[in-house]
């Protein structure tokens, strides 16, 4: 199943909406993710790469409803700091 992007809302996915892709990662995260599978925090490598992207894509996009939110607000002092300390706790 996957996410729809930036709604909260999943689908599931049939075996023909998967299609195989070729990349090079450093050989640390290939371990990295090989052991994550191994304590089964996740069902196979493909899973958590894809779960990986999906994440990252999401992300992406929340960040650029923020970045439009702030464009037609921007924060005030006040709120930068908040949020400043919010972050560094």
């Amino acid at each position: 199943m996957t996410r729809g992007r930036g709604t909260g809302t999943r689908r599931r996915r049939t075996a023909s909406s998967y299609r195989k892709l070729a990349v090079s990662v450093p050989a640390e995260l290939v371990q990295a993710v090989e052991a994550e599978v191994r304590a089964r925090h996740a069902p196979s490598v493909s899973a958590f790469i894809s779960t990986a992207v999906e994440e990252k894509l999401e992300r992406d996009h929340l960040q650029d409803l923020l970045d439009e939110v702030w464009r037609e607000r921007p924060m005030t002092d006040k709120e930068r700091a908040w949020a400043d300390r919010l972050l560094q706790a």
